[in-house]
């Protein structure tokens, strides 16, 4: 079944956002930062943007795989 259907009938509407890590002399790592759906389509207002606990779980994610990825380099530098 495709994403965002159900078998009701019904659609959802989802966002992922992935962190990628490149530029590095290390193979490209990357990260599922944060997924999320409801149930509705785009021409339901009511389901449109994020909600404040959605927009703050991102931001949060990130910084953890931003500090775990400097604290892994720092160390494998020493």
């Amino acid at each position: 079944m495709p994403a965002g259907f159900s078998l009701a009938g019904g659609s959802r509407v989802g966002l992922a956002l992935r962190l990628v890590e490149a530029g590095t002399n290390s193979p490209t790592r990357d990260v599922d930062v944060v997924e999320t759906a409801r149930p509705g389509t785009l021409g339901d207002v009511t389901n449109l943007g994020l909600t404040l606990g959605e927009a703050k779980q991102p931001l949060t994610r990130v910084r953890q795989v931003v500090v775990a990825g400097q604290a892994r380099d720092h160390a494998a530098s020493r």
